[in-house]
């Protein structure tokens, strides 16, 4: 009986025996992924690195293990057989940059998790390298059809065996068990069509990587189609409606153009006027102040004339009422009035009842009294023929007045006490 008979024979046990199947223990696992030049271009050689599987009852884990990259993703294992579809990038700070796609596709076999890798770019359209993975799980029993085999071909003529089978197979069976052993150069070429198998299987699911990744862009572009063929849709509406409205918005903006230019030159009229209106009432205002002072400083004079002879009573130094009197506003030294004339206003005041005249350290001075009020006055610095106000008189004590604000005030005050208001 040949080889294929036996072949046949050791098929038909590894029926009885189970299909493939493995029971790997939750943990993490080391293999290398081993991938072969830089396809677009070679070189840039082949290379290697560790990886690690990390298992958790049916969900398995990727990592590629360098710390200048990262590479990450999950695949569920189901009949012996997992998947991953992966994204990888550089990390910051790295000398190479960049992302791409790795597509892996792992089988239990002879104690491993093996197969092939296919390193795409980002976008997927360009294929950079092919790789193969095999990452070893120990301690894990080998339960393929192959293992099988080898465990079940001496007893293969037992009757539990034997009475499973179609009696056809049970005598293929019965007769291959009794032939001699293979030979050396038969158990070559088994291991040579096995290799082959598992290269064609290899070959397969990296076609079918291919494939899937190809499906994969073709999908992506015919999306982006339509999206570019909804977007030439919605420009074209949208350039027929500006074409459409282009005539009414022209004349809808000179309109408003013209609205601005009509509202801008009434705003510009209204403060025109108000500017006009203001300059004129300033100028009233200036007139007024100006025939105010005139009536006010000619009343002066007469009041001078009237009540010189009261003036010179007072026993004033007459440098002092010859002398022109300055009051300070907010840090000016301004005019108020000729002292004799100043004197005389006071006099011309009804509600003034008395006016007195005092010295404060050699410095000139004069008191007003109002009925129903204590007696107030000033005190004035003299330099020249001219009189400044140097202090206050209140309740008996003359004290100096040192800031811009007193200044302001008292000279407010010597002009008002010259006023006489119609008031009580």
């Amino acid at each position: 009986m040949t080889a294929k008979l036996k072949s046949v024979a050791w098929g038909c046990i590894a029926l009885v025996c189970g299909s493939v199947s493995a029971q790997i223990r939750d943990g993490a696992y080391t293999g290398t992924i081993d991938c072969g030049p830089l396809i677009t271009n070679p070189q840039q050689g082949a290379w290697s690195q560790p990886v690690q599987l990390t298992v958790s009852g049916q969900s398995v884990a990727w990592e590629r293990l360098d710390s200048r990259l990262s590479e990450s993703g999950s695949g569920m294992l189901r009949n012996g057989r997992v998947s991953f579809n992966l994204d990888g990038r550089w990390n910051p700070g790295q000398r190479s940059t960049g992302q791409w796609r790795n597509v892996v596709m792992l089988e239990w076999k002879d104690s491993a998790l093996s197969g092939p890798a296919t390193i795409f770019s980002a976008n997927g359209e360009q294929r950079l390298r092919d790789c193969s993975v095999r990452v070893a799980i120990p301690g894990v029993t080998d339960t393929t059809a192959g293992a099988s085999r080898r465990a079940a071909q001496p007893a293969a003529n037992t009757p539990q065996v034997l009475s499973g089978l179609p009696a056809a197979a049970a005598a293929v069976v019965k007769s291959a068990v009794t032939l001699p052993p293979v030979s050396a150069s038969a158990a070559v070429a088994e291991r040579a069509l096995r290799d082959q198998e598992a290269n064609r299987e290899k070959d397969a699911l990296r076609e079918r990587a291919i494939r899937e990744n190809d499906e994969r862009i073709a999908r992506q572009r015919e999306a982006q189609r339509r999206e570019d063929e909804q977007a030439q849709r919605v420009a074209q509406v949208r350039s027929e409606a500006r074409r459409r409205d282009e005539t009414s918005w022209e004349q809808q903006r000179q309109e408003d153009q013209r609205k601005y230019e009509a509202e801008r030159k009434a705003k510009e009229e209204q403060e025109n006027q108000r500017q006009l209106a203001w300059k004129q009432k300033e100028a009233r205002d200036a007139q007024e102040r100006a025939a105010e002072q005139a009536k006010y400083e000619a009343r002066a004079k007469t009041a001078a004339t009237r009540h010189a002879d009261r003036i010179k009573a007072l026993g004033l130094p007459s440098a002092f009422i010859n002398a022109t009197l300055y009051v300070n506003n907010m840090g000016n030294w301004e005019p108020l009035l000729p002292c004799a004339q100043w004197l005389g206003l006071l006099f011309d005041n009804p509600k003034i009842a008395s006016v007195q005249a005092i010295s404060v350290r050699g410095m000139p001075g004069v008191t007003v009294k109002r009925t129903g009020q204590p007696a107030t006055g000033a005190v004035f610095r003299m330099e020249g023929n001219e009189a400044y106000v140097w202090g206050a008189v209140a309740e008996g004590k003359a004290e100096e007045v040192r800031t811009p604000h007193e200044h302001t005030l008292m000279g407010m005050a010597l002009k008002e006490i010259t006023i006489d208001r119609g008031k009580p």
